[in-house]
């Protein structure tokens, strides 16, 4: 589930994005997507949209979608927070496009900082020296995490990955080839690489070394509020229609009566606190 909010002093935007997974029970039916105002200076946090897809929906197809509403309904947000099912490397390079840094976990990766901090983990691409074009985004592979400098690179037609290429004598040399990615030949060492998965990869080795950043992502945590009051309060757990169309309108519906029931509790508060103002 999505929360987007902004800061209304200096106009930066930012959104929240959660999605609840049960563990160990299959996945029927249909999953919500729901987007509300978290600013911690407005006193009313209204939902700004909902969507209705089906449980096989992948939340990295989805979040394009919201992108675009979101653009639509001219709530452009600058910073988006999301747990690993919508962070990965394509996802990261699209936002970027748009003027969005989508922040989190990077998907399909170990999230143990153990594991991470272990001295025999296995290298990726982020721990070989790489060079970014500013304005295509392309990488330019200079040297392996053991200093051996590249032999060049070219991308595949068929497959459209990068080809790095690496002397195969001093590969089969080095002492950490059990870690490396990098394809041991008889001629020469190839690593296959694209600019999705150096993306994936940088942003696991931000999150995982960087606690002030993981800090900063867990504000996503938030949204288990907004995933109660509407599953719950409102009677969005279960569907009341067997098609997608009925469902989603009860979803619509549920988000109409949180609002309501949430300006009702804000003015309520304001007319409490309107006498001691007074005083």
């Amino acid at each position: 589930l999505i929360r987007y909010f902004f800061d209304s002093d200096t106009s930066k935007k930012q959104c929240l994005i959660i999605h609840s997974f049960k563990r160990n029970k299959a996945v029927v039916g249909h999953k919500a997507f729901v987007t509300e105002t978290c600013d911690t200076a407005n006193k009313v946090q209204f939902i700004t949209d909902v969507n209705l897809e089906t449980a096989v929906h992948a939340d990295s197809k989805e979040i394009f979608a919201i992108e675009q509403r979101l653009e639509r309904n001219g709530f452009m947000p600058e910073t988006l927070h999301g747990d690993a099912g919508f962070v990965n490397g394509d996802s990261i390079l699209k936002s970027e496009v748009k003027g969005i840094d989508l922040a989190g976990p990077s998907s399909g990766r170990s999230q143990s900082l153990e594991d991470f901090a272990c001295e025999e983990r296995s290298f990726d691409i982020a721990d070989f020296e790489v060079e970014i074009d500013n304005e295509s985004k392309k990488i330019t592979v200079l040297s392996c995490p053991q200093g051996q400098q590249s032999l060049g690179q070219k991308r595949s037609d068929k497959t459209g990955k990068i080809l790095v290429h690496f002397k195969s004598a001093v590969c089969k040399s080095c002492a950490e080839q059990h870690r490396c990615p990098i394809k041991i030949g008889v001629r020469k060492s190839t690593l296959n690489v694209t600019e999705e998965q150096y993306a994936g990869a940088i942003r696991h080795h931000e999150y995982m070394g960087n606690a002030e950043y993981r800090k900063e992502c867990g504000i996503r945590a938030g949204a288990e509020s907004l995933v109660n009051e509407v599953a719950n309060g409102h009677g969005a757990r279960k569907s009341r229609h067997r098609n997608q169309k009925g469902a989603k309108v009860q979803l619509f519906f549920a988000s109409i009566g949180c609002n309501v029931k949430r300006y009702i509790q804000h003015m309520r508060k304001c007319a409490q606190n309107a006498p001691e103002a007074a005083v």
